[in-house]
C-alpha cells in the first residue's frame, strides 16, 4: 500500500504541495510587513498599576509603581517598586524568572503572555514565530472578521462574528496594532480575560499604548498606565539576564511613585 506522502506526490505531478496561508496568519504578516525594521528596539517607562478589590481571592484594593523595560521582540522585565519590595519578573524569549525580597524565587519555562507578544512581538519577531507561539496559546487562524470597535475598524482573528468566547485579537485595521485580547482564563474559566488597549501615541516609528485595562469575568481588575516613557534608550549590561537580582540603573532609586 502506498504512503500517504507518496500518494500525494504521484497525484500532485512531482510538486511540492504548500498548505495554505491562513486568513489569520496573512493578518500576523501584515502586520509584521507594515513596520518591519521600524518598531522601537528599547522603552523604559514607570507605571501606575491600580488592582482592584476581588473578593473571589480575597484581595483588597492597591495602587503599585512598576518600572517596566522592554526590548521587542522577547525580553521585558516588570521591577515592582523595587526599593521596597525587591519584587520582579523577567520575560526572556520562553523563559520566566521571579524575584522577591530580592532573591530569585522561581524560573520555569513559558514566556511572555500574549498579551505582550500582541503589543510589540506582532511588529518586531519573524511571524512565523509569532504564530506557532499563539497557536500554542490556541488562538485559531482560521477565523476572522471585521468589525467597529470605539468608532475603528478593526480586524478580528480567532473568531468568526458573534463569537466573545474563543481566545480571539482584535487589531486597529488602519495601523494593525492591538487594541482588545479576549482570552480564556485557564485558572478560572469563569471569569475571560478582556484586555483593552488604549492611549497610543507615535513612538519613533512604531506605536506605544499608553494605557490597559484588564477585566476578568467583565469585572475591572487592574488599570495600567504609563508615565516618564523614554524610547530607544540603550540598555544596560546584564538588565534581562536571569542573574541575582540587582536594582536596574535606568530606574535611579526604584522609589514607590504611586503607592
Amino acid at each position: 500500500m502506498l504512503r500517504f506522502a507518496s500518494l500525494l506526490f504521484l497525484l500532485t505531478g512531482g510538486h511540492s504541495v504548500t498548505a495554505p496561508t491562513l486568513p489569520g496568519e496573512r493578518v500576523v504578516r501584515n502586520a509584521y510587513r507594515m513596520y518591519d525594521g521600524k518598531w522601537f528596539k528599547t522603552v523604559f517607562f514607570a507605571q501606575r498599576t491600580e488592582v482592584s478589590a476581588d473578593p473571589t481571592l480575597g484581595t483588597e484594593p492597591r495602587v503599585e509603581t512598576w518600572y517596566v523595560a522592554v526590548q521587542p521582540p522577547g525580553l521585558t522585565r516588570i521591577d515592582v517598586a523595587p526599593a521596597l519590595t525587591g519584587r520582579a519578573l523577567l520575560y526572556r524569549g520562553d523563559s520566566t524568572y521571579e524575584y522577591g525580597k530580592g532573591q530569585l524565587r522561581g524560573a520555569h519555562p513559558g514566556g511572555r503572555e500574549p498579551l505582550y507578544i500582541l503589543l510589540h512581538d506582532l511588529h518586531s519577531a519573524r511571524p512565523e514565530k509569532t504564530i506557532a507561539t499563539l497557536r500554542r496559546y490556541g488562538f485559531d487562524f482560521s477565523r476572522t472578521h471585521e468589525r467597529v470597535w470605539d468608532g475603528e475598524k478593526v480586524i478580528v482573528v480567532g473568531a468568526l462574528a458573534g463569537d466573545t468566547v474563543s481566545n480571539q485579537f482584535w487589531l486597529e485595521k488602519r495601523r494593525l496594532i492591538l487594541v482588545r485580547l479576549i482570552e480564556r482564563n485557564g485558572a478560572d474559566p469563569r471569569r475571560p480575560l478582556d484586555a483593552r488597549v488604549t492611549g497610543y501615541e507615535r513612538a519613533g516609528h512604531g506605536w506605544l499604548e499608553h494605557s490597559i485595562r484588564l477585566f476578568l469575568g467583565g469585572r475591572l481588575s487592574m488599570v495600567e498606565d504609563y508615565t516618564n516613557i523614554h524610547i530607544d534608550a540603550p540598555p544596560e549590561p546584564g538588565l534581562f539576564d536571569p542573574v541575582p537580582y540587582h536594582l536596574p540603573r535606568w530606574l535611579g532609586a526604584g522609589k514607590d511613585l504611586f503607592g
